[in-house]
């Protein structure tokens, strides 16, 4: 038996996210940097694409119509991809702009602790998540196509949350080059380099998109085709052939 999909998690993980961003943002107008801007953009798209999946997994009790297993794909991943893609955008051109601008040194309190708490929250969801993730339903079972598109949502829900992971990361390595290296550049590679990963994070749900669009129905017809009749049933075949056509001859004497 399928376990239950964690909304409850689902639910605390959008909460903690949008915490995450607001603490990002704060240090971004007290720092002046680029790379807590780029974090919050990135962790706030995760938190709205948190909230659209818990939209999905409350149609699952109603997914058995074509109509609400697109809805699922479509709130599930979809516009997460597009929302990805808008966050990747802004974050590179944040850094774009931040290109020649000398980034003056701050409280390294307030530049590494922000960060330092997304990483290591995003860490936990990323495990809890892991616990929890629902692999799609047996090929030919009931639902499967409803199970196949809840467990996608799973998929979108942990690769957001590991892109989070990875964002993090790379601000923390960032933040560091400039505060102990003191690289000037750093503060706009490291937004571009953030926004990449979250662009990187649109094109694998995008991909996740494309098969979730195809009909399951229309995956049976073609597996089916394409499957070989198994010994028992090509020796079972003459003798129900010889059964036909002794039927035909009874009813051609009648």
């Amino acid at each position: 038996m399928a376990r239950p999909a964690p909304i409850g998690l689902v639910g605390i993980a959008c909460v903690v996210n949008l915490g995450l961003a607001g603490l990002c943002l704060v240090a971004a107008g007290r720092t002046g940097s680029a790379i807590p801007t780029a974090a919050a953009i990135q962790v706030l798209a995760v938190a709205i694409s948190q909230a659209l999946v818990l939209r999905a997994l409350a149609l699952e009790s109603v997914a058995a119509a074509s109509k609400s297993r697109l809805d699922i794909a479509f709130w599930a991943v979809v516009v997460p991809v597009m929302l990805f893609a808008l966050a990747a955008g802004i974050a590179i051109d944040r850094g774009i702009a931040r290109l020649g601008v000398a980034l003056p040194a701050s409280d390294r309190l307030l530049a590494y602790g922000p960060l330092a708490a997304g990483w290591m929250a995003e860490a936990v969801l990323a495990a809890r998540l892991a616990q929890r993730f629902e692999v799609s339903g047996e090929a030919g079972s009931p639902g499967r196509g409803t199970r196949r598109l809840t467990g996608s949502a799973l998929y979108a829900l942990l690769l957001q949350t590991l892109a989070a992971i990875a964002g993090f990361a790379v601000a923390l390595i960032g933040m560091g080059l400039h505060m102990e290296l003191g690289w000037p550049a750093s503060d706009a590679v490291t937004s571009i380099a953030i926004g990449l990963v979250t662009g990187a994070v649109a094109a694998l749900m995008a991909i996740e998109t494309r098969l979730l669009i195809r009909d399951p129905a229309e995956l049976d017809q073609r597996k089916g085709a394409t499957e070989r009749p198994s010994a028992p049933e090509l020796a079972a075949k003459p003798e129900n052939s010889a059964r036909s056509g002794s039927s035909r001859k009874r009813r051609g004497r009648r």
